[in-house]
């Protein structure tokens, strides 16, 4: 006979020599009887962090009232059987658990996974067995181990109930070694030798069976107890046997006639023939390659954390692969793009040197054009005075109330150019006399010739020249009862505001009946954005003296005809005399900038 530890020594052993388990994952089977399995029943849409919040408080009320610490791991299973959120939990002291791990990494093995029988059984099931998922009906999966049993009812699949039996192949053993009168050891061997007829013959062995098939039924019976109402009911429709005790004669033929459904053997076949001392080992292997159905791992809690960095390490190599990837693809991205600008800028740089052979002969185009424009800009500007002289006469009537008449109209030159000498400001006005001379209507000078040759050559700078800006009005407007210049303010209103002009031709009065709309200008036609700013002409920075010239024989004429009001009063009385100011809104032509400054040295001084 041999200890645990020579056992283990010599398990340890073999699985290195045969197997190469020291390089291969190595799953470990805890106990049924050493651990503890729920089937808890959760609210049905709970989120994956609420719910292990509630397992884990699950797991402190099947902890109890005990100091010790425990190890726990649960896995969700499909909604079934009046359950709407069921919850497989498995929980184990971690004392317990650490004593197992400590064996086999004692031993020189590495440990990876640890199961439960129970499970292990069932996910063996469910592997070879693969039509047993889908049946509705309860089963039985009992696993008799050398002292002890484990007993698992499913249903459609899923666990419903797991327990320990006290019960196993050991107490055959016993019994039998009674019997006989013979060591454990001898009724060991010989009851691998025993016939189904040999146990019915042999009253002990029966009574062996009928403490299983007691514990049996009061597991049965306690899962009843807890089941729901579709499944409280059910009867065992299939009982399946696996361990070492399955194999005993004439078991499988009791309990069938015990619970009347089939027993059958399950495990995987070696050399042809179902080997159910191999049912937990396979589901060992399935739990540690990834392929079990139930997947409740009890490892220690530091096993469990370098388990999960090693499963994780793939995804950590991912990351890093894909980490450099993206920096080498932004490297050459990189790079190429620094290879486009650069060829970008050669191009440009290349366009600018061709550019720079350009820009010589440009800027003597350029000076050539500005020198024709310079040679065109007397013409244009001297030419265009008509035109302008001709539209501010169609505005201005336009922009006229009924009454106005203007007797003077000049451009700024001209004004300026017209006004007496200052040594003649003082002198006063000349008296010429009425329609006399050259037919004007109040006489007048003959013109004089000025002697081109006399004035010496003309010459124009077209970089200063100035430009016509304004016109100058002057005329007489009707006194509308007590407002003298409410016509002159009329006129001034309609030619700044665009949109306003003179009355229409259904409107237009004599100036004694002028209305007050008529006075201040509304109803007018428009007379266009022409002028801008129109004002009185100041008489102490703008008067030229031409001003008393033109409107002294008007102001004489008007003195000796009589009112037509008032035959005893002058007609003078009727009219307020006024000089405005027309600036034009903008210039037809601007002045060339002046050239620049040449390029040269500069002089040292």
């Amino acid at each position: 006979m041999l200890d645990l530890s020579e056992l283990d020594a010599s398990i340890a052993s073999w699985l290195q020599e045969k197997l190469a388990c020291q390089k291969q994952p190595l799953c470990v089977s805890l106990p049924q009887y050493l651990a503890t399995t729920q089937i808890s029943d959760f609210s049905a849409g709970v989120k994956a962090g609420e719910l292990a919040k509630m397992v884990h408080y699950e797991t402190l009320h099947l902890a109890g009232l005990s100091e010790a610490t425990f190890i726990y791991d649960y896995q969700p299973m499909a909604a079934a059987f009046g359950r709407n959120n069921p919850v497989l939990i498995g929980i184990c002291r971690e004392t317990t658990v650490d004593e197992f791990a400590e064996r086999y990494t004692g031993i020189g093995l590495r440990l990876d996974d640890m199961a439960m029988s129970g499970l292990a059984a069932v996910n063996a099931l469910l592997h070879l067995r693969p039509e047993e998922a889908e049946a509705q009906a309860p089963r039985l999966v009992l696993d008799i181990g050398h002292e002890n049993s484990t007993v698992v009812v499913l249903a459609g699949g899923e666990v419903l109930y797991v327990g320990s039996l006290m019960f196993g192949s050991l107490r055959f053993t016993q019994v039998l070694a009674h019997a006989l009168g013979c060591t454990e050891a001898e009724a060991e061997s010989k009851k691998k030798s025993l016939t189904p007829d040999d146990v019915n013959d042999e009253q002990s062995l029966l009574l062996a069976m009928r403490q299983l098939e007691t514990e049996l039924r009061t597991a049965i019976d306690h899962w009843r107890g807890g089941e729901q109402s579709e499944l409280k009911d059910a009867l065992i429709e299939r009982i399946w046997l696996c361990g070492g005790g399955a194999q005993l004669p004439g078991l499988a033929r009791h309990l069938s006639r015990t619970y009347g459904c089939e027993v059958a053997l399950f495990g995987p076949k070696i050399n042809g023939e179902v080997a159910p001392t191999y049912a937990i080992a396979y589901g060992l292997a399935l739990q540690s390659l990834g392929e079990a159905r139930f997947h409740l791992s009890l490892i220690p809690k530091l096993l469990r954390w370098q388990k999960e960095r090693i499963q994780r390490f793939p995804y950590l190599v991912a990351a890093t692969t894909l980490f450099f990837l993206l920096i080498f693809g932004v490297m050459v991205g990189f790079h190429i793009h620094w290879l486009q600008e650069q060829r970008r800028l050669e191009e440009r740089l290349r366009e600018l040197r061709e550019c720079s052979s350009v820009v010589p002969k440009l800027d003597a185009v350029q000076d050539q054009i500005a020198t024709c424009q310079k040679m065109l800009l007397p013409i244009v500007e001297y030419g265009w005075r008509p035109h302008r002289f001709v539209e501010s006469m169609e505005k201005l009537c336009e922009a006229y109330p009924d009454g106005v008449w203007s007797v003077y109209l000049a451009d700024e030159f001209s004004h300026r150019a017209n006004a007496p000498a200052k040594e003649d400001k003082g002198k006063g006005v000349p008296v010429p006399s009425a329609m006399t001379g050259s037919g004007a209507m109040f006489g007048g000078g003959t013109p004089t010739v000025v002697d081109s040759k006399a004035a010496g050559p003309g010459y124009t700078n077209v970089n200063s020249m100035p430009l016509l800006t304004y016109m100058v009005l002057g005329g007489f407007t009707p006194v509308v009862g007590n407002k003298r210049f409410e016509a002159v303010l009329a006129i001034q209103k309609n030619l700044n505001e665009p949109g306003n002009g003179g009355d229409s031709e259904g409107d237009k009065k004599l100036p004694n009946e002028q209305s007050s709309n008529a006075a201040s200008g509304k109803d007018k036609k428009a007379s266009g954005n022409y002028f801008a700013g129109v004002d009185w002409l100041d008489e102490s920075s703008e008067w030229t003296g031409r001003e008393l010239e033109v409107i002294e024989p008007w102001a004489r004429f008007l003195q000796g005809l009589q009112a037509k009001s008032d035959a005893k009063r002058p007609a003078a009385d009727e009219y307020t005399q006024f000089f405005l100011k027309l600036p034009f809104v903008k210039k037809p032509i601007s002045l060339p900038p002046p050239p620049p400054p040449k390029k040269g040295k500069t002089s040292k001084k």
